[in-house]
């Protein structure tokens, strides 16, 4: 049986992607799997088929960098055949076993790091030459690297020149999860869905879910909430504020004014996120201009809204989701910016249900048949099969 190491610096042991999607999926398959990963605490367990084992966390990019020589010594006693890495330090590490050992190495590329390392860590000027240094790391490692896997298409830029090492997995859905959101869609009691369709002059719920801050608009929803709109258009937050803590930002909410039409929830599990999510009435993507990381990022909070049938408002400045909810017809384009713009749209798809309800059908409609991981799957598995 081939021995597959899931091995990560950050992500944590029930990541969506790292363990729900690819680990879970893999072990099904047959692969002898385990996930080496942070926690706050060391412990073995397993779940799903896969073996977990965690270590302790250290704080910070430096804890990250103290760690390497644990995560080398385990991953090497543990003498696995294939290593795939979901980090760009992992990937070092993983690297650096392939010198000493027969392993092959997959290196899963969830995000733009070298845009989003210089655009949160690096002082502006330096933005260039912090990019540029990280994608001549890139051309340097990845000749070494045995599988190259992209969560996002528009990723594989990063890696010119290597067609047969490189495949697309991206990071949609399961479809598992949009029926669970029909089946508790279907159990809503007739009031509840009375209230979701429009016909009671309840108010017409907005949920974003995620991490929030400025760069995500958060300024935006603030401006729409005391501004343009009211208790009847409340937004709901579920995740977390990144630039101050969610006391803080519920504090500022209730000395503005707000708390009857803006809330901030912190993580639910995900029953209890599913109800929310079913119980809203329009999903947001806000993300704010001059990133590349919001140009072309693929948050799943998308899939989250179009499984769960609620169109979704997304912003110009976010091109790969503008281009999937324009291909799906599940939503509205408009500038993040401008919160008379966003409030406007708001305000038009409360006064017209069949609109918004034909919308979110679209959306879920177009996961069913292309925007899921199972078929995603497929594309992983079939990389998997090259290196065995």
């Amino acid at each position: 049986m081939t021995k597959v190491l899931f091995l990560s610096s950050a992500h944590p042991k029930f990541d969506k992607r790292v363990f729900q999607k690819e680990a879970v999926w893999l072990a099904a398959e047959g692969y002898e799997v385990i996930h080496l990963c942070p926690d706050d605490n060391a412990e073995e367990l397993d779940k799903d088929g896969v073996h977990i084992s965690t270590y302790t966390r250290r704080p910070g990019l430096i804890g990250r960098f103290r760690n390497f020589p644990k995560l080398f010594f385990t991953a090497r006693r543990l003498r696995p055949d294939i290593i795939h890495a979901n980090e760009l330090d992992s990937w070092i590490v993983a690297l650096a076993l392939k010198l000493v050992s027969n392993t092959r190495v997959v290196f899963d590329v969830h995000e733009f790091y070298p845009s989003m390392f210089a655009e949160t860590r690096m002082p502006r000027v330096l933005s260039p030459l912090t990019i540029g240094s990280l994608r001549m790391l890139y051309r340097l490692l990845a000749p070494r690297t045995d599988l190259i896997v992209v969560a996002n298409r528009h990723i594989r830029r990063d890696f010119p020149n290597l067609p047969d090492r490189i495949i697309s997995a991206e990071n949609f859905a399961v479809l598992d999860v949009a029926a669970r959101m029909d089946r508790m869609s279907a159990d809503q009691n007739a009031d509840q869905q009375t209230e979701r369709e429009g016909c009671t002059g309840a108010p017409f719920r907005i949920i974003h879910v995620g991490l929030m801050a400025e760069e995500r608009g958060s300024n935006v929803i603030l401006a729409c909430a005391r501004d343009y709109l009211d208790a009847s258009t409340p937004f709901t937050l579920v995740g977390t504020i990144t630039n101050m803590s969610n006391t803080a930002f519920r504090d500022m909410i209730v000395d503005e004014g707000l708390d009857d039409r803006l809330e901030v929830i912190d993580w639910l599990p995900y029953e209890e996120l599913t109800c929310k999510l079913t119980s809203s009435h329009l999903g947001i993507v806000f993300f704010q201009s001059g990133s590349e990381t919001n140009a072309y990022g693929l948050p799943h909070k998308l899939f989250d809204y179009m499984a769960a049938g609620l169109p979704v408002l997304v912003s110009k400045y976010a091109r790969y989701v503008s281009e999937i909810v324009t291909e799906a017809q599940c939503g509205i384009i408009i500038d993040s910016e401008d919160p008379a713009a966003v409030a406007r749209e708001i305000r038009a798809l409360a006064a017209d249900p069949a609109r918004t309800r034909q919308l979110g059908q679209n959306g879920r409609k177009a996961l069913q048949k292309k925007f899921n991981w199972d078929s995603e799957f497929s594309k992983l598995s079939e990389g998997y099969k090259r290196l065995c």
